[in-house]
């Protein structure tokens, strides 16, 4: 790790993705094994996570030059579209909108961890689990 964008990179592959995987599932009555298999995530693949671990300093050129950033992907779109604006100004955007709602968490059986209007009252955290996720909790 040599600078603030590869922290920030390193934190995202190590962290980020699972809860990009399950973000989609929150906030919805009814989670199946049979709707978590149905997404099919194209970054969960070994040869996708090995290209982004090899080709870590491809996706962003120049790391203080935003716009640099996803260069290979843009350069890839740019080979079939010809936009030659969109290769030299596209910043990234968020891909995914994720608005909290009542619902934190599911478990490893796609059990809905949920307490309170917005579950973030740690009351209604212990008054429904008692001691239970405290130890994921500081003080």
């Amino acid at each position: 790790v040599q600078n603030l964008y590869d922290f920030c990179w390193w934190v995202a592959f190590g962290l980020k993705w699972q809860h990009d995987m399950a973000r989609t599932f929150l906030n919805r009555r009814g989670v199946t094994w049979d709707l978590w298999n149905s997404v099919e995530h194209f970054y969960s693949t070994s040869e996708w996570q090995q290209w982004s671990y090899h080709n870590h300093k491809r996706k962003m050129m120049d790391t203080d030059l935003w716009a640099s950033y996803k260069a290979p992907f843009k350069q890839y779109i740019f080979s079939f579209d010809g936009d030659a604006e969109f290769l030299a100004a596209k910043i990234k955007v968020p891909s995914a909108t994720y608005a909290f709602g009542y619902q934190l968490a599911l478990d490893d059986a796609l059990h809905s961890i949920e307490f309170g209007q917005l579950s973030v009252s740690g009351t209604r955290l212990r008054e429904k689990y008692g001691s239970l996720l405290l130890r994921f909790l500081d003080d």
